[in-house]
């Protein structure tokens, strides 16, 4: 400060350093930096995420629960003329021993290979992996099992299920958000026996290019719920859902922040008040020996700059370490969900934490302008 404004940079950084008012405001704007940071960059994550997730692994239209689907309603579903594909799933719950007798969801798919309308992120050659798992009693694992549970390829996990329970081997893991991490895939042949069942739960159903998935559903459900009770839900309207119930919460969670910052700037302002109150013989004795307004003013405003750097390298510096933690906070909460910096908001909260001391500035510049010198050096 002292080689870009000369003596006025020495002498505001002289007052920053000796003044605890100007201080605390520092550390306000630090600790208010660092929460709003955190959660911005939480809230940015699960969107983003949320988002990515859906994109990237259905790549079909429609998710559709059909009561007793089996072959023959299957076939109803392909007999529309605005239907590309059809793949039938059975989705179970069980509990494993060797987890904790934690509840996994797994899902088992009849077709050897995954269609090209839905990708689990398999972590290995896809088509061997796929190959194995249906060679077997055999389960892929999310990777978020893997590492919670330290579970490794080739261990075997007992699933209790309908008719008793049964050992599968781990073949290998998928990198996936689907069933909040607790997912696997298990090969159709061996789960139909264990679970001692003829039919599917629901099916994935990709339309034709130009067709509207809305259309194409409410069809479906006219036709099959003739014979059955349906329950049909584009991947575009489970998308929107999941975006909406976790802006729900983000949103709450942001009000708070927001307050809590509120009430921050209400404190950063009252303690670069009250350093002025504590300052204002100062400030004379300065003016007395030949100090101007202009000098006081720009005084001032450097401390409020300097101010605000500081607070505003600190509060990033805190809301990285914030965001690291709550890594750890979300991992023991068995969140799938991964905090990642978003670099795109350092610039905009580092300018952020220096404008509320600059505007904060204002009232004590325009309090030293209005100066009585003699009542001043008076004051006590």
């Amino acid at each position: 400060f002292r080689v870009v404004f000369g003596n006025l940079g020495e002498l505001a950084t002289k007052n920053i350093k000796k003044n605890k008012s100007v201080l605390n405001s520092i550390s306000l704007i630090t600790i208010g930096i660092s929460i709003l940071f955190a959660i911005s960059t939480m809230t940015q994550n699960v969107n983003e995420q949320t988002l990515d997730f859906f994109k990237d692994t259905f790549l079909c239209d429609i998710r559709g629960y059909v009561g007793n689907l089996d072959d023959q309603k299957v076939r109803i579903i392909k007999r529309n003329p605005n239907v590309e594909n059809v793949i039938p799933v059975i989705q179970l719950s069980a509990k494993v021993e060797e987890l904790d007798n934690m509840e996994i969801w797994p899902e088992a798919i009849r077709d050897t290979q995954l269609s090209p309308d839905i990708k689990y992120n398999l972590m290995g050659d896809e088509h061997a992996l796929l190959e194995e798992l249906q060679g077997g009693r055999n389960i892929l694992l999310s990777k978020f099992i893997k590492s919670k549970y330290k579970i490794k390829e080739g261990d075997y996990i007992t699933l209790s299920l309908k008719k008793g329970k049964k050992q599968y081997k781990v073949i290998g893991f998928m990198d996936t958000l689907w069933q909040g991490g607790s997912f696997g895939l298990v090969p159709y042949k061996y789960i139909k026996r264990d679970l001692g069942k003829n039919t599917f739960d629901l099916a994935y159903i990709s339309v034709k290019d130009g067709v509207s998935p809305d259309q194409v559903a409410q069809e479906l459900d006219q036709e099959l719920q003739q014979i059955t009770w349906t329950y049909m839900m584009t991947i575009q309207a489970i998308t929107e859902s999941n975006q909406e119930s976790n802006a729900a919460l983000m949103t709450m969670i942001s009000i708070f922040a927001i307050l809590a910052m509120v009430i921050g700037v209400v404190g950063v302002v009252n303690n670069l008040m009250i350093s002025f109150i504590e300052r204002k013989q100062h400030i004379a004795m300065m003016r007395s020996v030949g100090m101007s307004k202009a000098q006081v003013l720009k005084m001032i405003f450097i401390e409020g700059v300097g101010s605000g750097v500081i607070g505003g390298l600190c509060g990033l510096v805190g809301g990285v370490l914030v965001t690291e933690i709550m890594n750890y906070v979300l991992r023991a909460l068995d969140q799938v969900i991964t905090m990642k910096v978003v670099p795109e908001l350092f610039l905009s909260y580092f300018i952020g934490g220096m404008l509320i001391t600059v505007i904060g500035s204002i009232i004590p510049a325009r309090g030293s302008s209005k100066l009585n010198i003699i009542e001043a050096i008076k004051y006590e």
